[in-house]
């Protein structure tokens, strides 16, 4: 029955979130993916980073070739239907709640414990980010392959059978490697293993060398993971250490960023998409109500029974150490001084902040009245299912999942630029412009205060991607000549952007200034051959301008390079029909 009301809370508080189309990193990983409908190129998902060209060298590179195989496996299911993604990621987390539970009563011998976790696990609204968002699927697919490694390896500590033992052991391995190549977080699951080991497998008769060799075959496998990713891609050590003074602010920053996920944790409000923190803050009381938090935590701790005790370390323990990949020791920059504090990060650590909650309040409460405490567990479920569903509905499209956030996040450039980009998609236009600007005068901003060249070429593509997508606005709104200064303000951050040539084209042809506008596509032409559109564009202008001939070799050459170039066809026998 647990387990069914499990299932059923899962896809009721989710149910409004399959309807909803692909939105933002959905767009990027699927309906971009040149290797999504692709088979036979799918050993190279596991030589090659998991992650779109243009982003590679801007971020640490993702490693995650199980996740490019599942999502060609959507898409063999799917298609490109935005409602089949969306209830896998529902099935999916539906399930984890099974997991844990599962993982849960074996752990901590309590069965109401378990489920309760498993619930909140299931409904709290911070888990919206990572479910309702298709490309959340990276955290809910790491998630279940983790559980499974988890509860075999703990049913593999109760068994007594030997050869039970060694089965369940080498499942573990097997799921836990599986969970490495979904995600490069899955690493930290060793450090749960480890919890388990010396806080809650002592009463298993195991001798200590098993107890090592157990832990060690783990341990290989995460070593191997993490060699083969340097092989490939080289060290995530140097992102660390690249810059001490920016390390050492991150660092001072991480007792706030854990404060910043309690409190998400137990007042999920203000719930949004790009959530940041500032490492240039003040981090003085940060620091002081950390140690208080902390020693309020140790105090709560030593009030239990010895059993007990151990079962609020572990959660304590799970919390901490799979909160490790999310607080920036690798920098996770939005921009600037902004660091990441996504919501998505608490996905699996929920459940170890929540066994030390659940284990403490369980113990300050073993006097009250059993039905009271169960009516107020009703209603707070109730709460945070209907929290959660609305929260879902922010995922419906770009511009409120954007507006959403830059109620919250109003200094970061990118989230400006995303809903302008949002705003033109829908003809927009005049709030497309504002959003542009505000983007603009931030990023100029950091530029300006960027002292790396590899960050101030970070900023400057975004003023450039700003600048040319203000020319489309105006374009939109038929003033060529705004648009020809927004145009050449991006060439004058990258003058070997041919695609600006070629779009600026047009600009000063429609006001009126051909000579010009052919001399741009003649340039984009010259930088990138390959650029078909320029070419075309070029013999549509070779034929308003009496150049015939010209135009008909530039038309056979576009086709003999692209035979299905259609556009190129199609001018091309007007043009021979001209001739007739």
């Amino acid at each position: 029955m647990g387990m069914l009301i499990l299932v059923v809370l899962g896809l009721l508080t989710y149910a409004n979130a399959v309807r909803h189309p692909f939105v933002h990193d959905d767009i990027v990983f699927i309906l971009q993916n040149p290797s999504i409908a692709r088979w036979d190129n799918i050993a190279d998902a596991f030589l090659r980073p998991s992650l779109p060209e243009y982003f590679q060298g801007l971020v640490t590179p993702y490693y995650r070739p199980v996740l490019e195989v599942f999502y060609r496996l959507q898409y063999s299911l799917f298609g490109f239907n935005p409602h089949g993604f969306h209830l896998f990621n529902v099935i999916v987390h539906s399930i984890n709640g099974l997991l844990v539970f599962g993982l849960l009563r074996a752990v901590l011998k309590n069965n109401a414990t378990a489920f309760l976790i498993a619930i909140l696990f299931v409904v709290h609204p911070v888990q919206s980010q990572a479910v309702a968002c298709i490309a959340g699927i990276s955290n809910v697919l790491c998630a279940f392959f983790s559980l499974v490694a988890l509860y075999f390896y703990v049913q593999s500590v109760r068994h007594k059978d030997h050869r039970q033992k060694l089965i369940k052991l080498i499942a573990a391995l097997l799921f836990f490697i599986i969970a490495l190549f979904t995600k490069e977080q899955a690493v930290f699951v060793l450090g749960l293993i480890i919890l388990y080991e010396m806080l809650l497998s002592g009463q298993h008769k195991d001798q200590a060398l098993i107890r090592f060799y157990r832990m060690a075959i783990m341990g290989v496998a995460a070593v191997g993971y993490l060699s083969c990713r340097h092989v490939l891609f080289g060290s995530v050590s140097s992102a660390i250490f690249e810059n001490m003074a920016e390390l050492k602010l991150r660092l001072l920053t991480i007792p706030g960023l854990i404060e910043k996920f309690i409190g998400l944790l137990l007042f999920p409000v203000g719930l949004h998409y790009y959530r940041s923190a500032n490492i240039l803050d003040p981090y003085v009381l940060p620091i002081l109500l950390f140690v208080f938090l902390s020693a309020l935590a140790v105090m709560l701790v030593r009030r239990l029974p010895l059993e007990e005790r151990q079962k609020a370390l572990f959660g304590l323990g799970w919390f901490v150490v799979l909160l490790l990949p999310v607080l920036n020791i690798i920098p996770l920059v939005n921009e600037y001084s902004y660091v990441a504090a996504s919501e998505h990060g608490l996905y699996l650590p929920m459940i170890g902040f929540f066994i030390f909650l659940v284990t403490v309040i369980a113990h300050e409460c073993r006097t009250f009245h059993p039905i009271g405490v169960k009516t107020a567990m009703a209603i707070l479920i109730v709460v945070l299912c209907l929290m959660t569903a609305r929260q879902n509905t922010f995922w419906r499209g770009e511009i409120p999942l954007f507006e959403r956030a830059l109620a919250f996040e109003p200094q970061l450039g990118r989230v400006h630029v995303l809903l302008a980009k949002a705003y033109l998609f829908n003809g927009r236009i005049d709030d497309a412009l504002h959003e542009f600007a505000q983007a603009g005068a931030i990023m100029t901003d950091y530029a300006q205060k960027a002292k790396s060249p590899k960050a101030r070429r970070f900023y400057d593509g975004f003023l450039k991607g700003i600048y040319a997508d203000s020319a489309q606005c105006y374009l939109a709104q038929r003033d060529p000549v705004r648009a020809i200064d927004r145009f050449n303000r991006a060439l004058a951050i990258d003058p070997q952007d041919d695609l600006l040539y070629t779009n600026r084209a047009l600009a000063l042809i429609v006001s009126g200034q051909m000579s010009d506008g052919i001399k741009d596509l003649q340039t984009a032409l010259a930088l990138n051959p390959g650029n078909l559109q320029a070419a075309n564009n070029l013999s549509i202008c070779y034929i308003q301008t009496g150049q015939s001939e010209r135009a008909r070799q530039l038309l056979q050459w576009i086709l003999s390079r692209d035979p299905a170039f259609g556009a190129a066809r199609d001018n091309l026998e007007k043009l021979e029909r001209s001739r007739e």
